[in-house]
């Protein structure tokens, strides 16, 4: 990830559900028109939080909670049926990235 980017309010919001589920606090923070999503460890220092961009963090957040995905040749499925298609993705990584956080944030929601 080259730096923070300009996110779209159901991105942020998907991208908070994911981190609360991963058990970080979470807050956003504003930069005139640039939102994020910042977590923490409990006792950690704040940082920016980007699954949907960043594979590191996706990969953490499929480990921490266990939503591995099932490639598929036109979607990505990820533990909890979150079904995401390549074609309306950028790349095959950046659906994967977007399946495992979908899953973990509606995990989160069933929950919550």
């Amino acid at each position: 990830m080259t730096g923070p980017r300009i996110l779209s309010t159901e991105d942020l919001n998907l991208t908070e559900r994911a981190a609360r589920a991963a058990g970080f606090e979470v807050q956003r923070y504003r930069a005139r028109d640039l939102e994020v999503v910042q977590v923490r460890e409990p006792g950690g220092q704040w940082r920016q939080f980007d699954p949907l961009s960043d594979d590191a963090e996706t990969f953490r957040l499929m480990v921490d909670c266990d939503v591995p995905p099932i490639p598929g040749t036109t979607a990505i499925i990820a533990a909890g049926g979150a079904v995401e298609m390549i074609s309306n993705n950028p790349s095959r990584r950046a659906a994967c990235r977007r399946a495992i956080v979908r899953a973990v944030a509606k995990d989160f929601m069933a929950v919550a």
